[in-house]
């Protein structure tokens, strides 16, 4: 699964080369439900990898923990701030921190991963 487009992270596209390994959620791509986040639909997929990267405060240990590639991870944040126009995470070599913007989501986020893993 893929969140196509360098600003266009909404809609589903199975062609990129840094897919996942796996369907981290279980759930068919093709059939990823949906949230309202700021009059805008977003795959509840892309809040759970923003979910995994802000719990852990790594995107290493994000990305094993939901056996999908690093890269394509941070990626695919990049995209959803960029889509969001806010940055989510402080990022430098050593440390991953979340802005004010970040800490903003993650209760809301958390709330949605508790309903969805249950």
């Amino acid at each position: 699964m893929d969140y196509a487009g360098s600003n266009d992270c909404w809609t589903n596209d199975d062609s990129d080369d840094h897919a996942p390994v796996a369907d981290f959620t279980g759930r068919d791509s093709m059939a990823a439900p949906v949230v309202a986040l700021g009059g805008r639909q977003i795959d509840v997929d892309l809040l759970l990898l923003f979910h995994a990267v802000a719990e852990t405060l790594s995107f290493t240990k994000a990305a094993k923990a939901l056996a999908i590639d690093q890269s394509w991870l941070s990626h695919k944040i990049r995209q959803f701030e960029a889509a969001l126009g806010l940055k989510l995470f402080i990022r430098n070599t050593r440390n991953v921190e979340l802005t004010a913007a970040g800490r903003s989501l993650l209760a809301p986020v958390r709330n949605m991963a508790d309903v969805v893993h249950r």
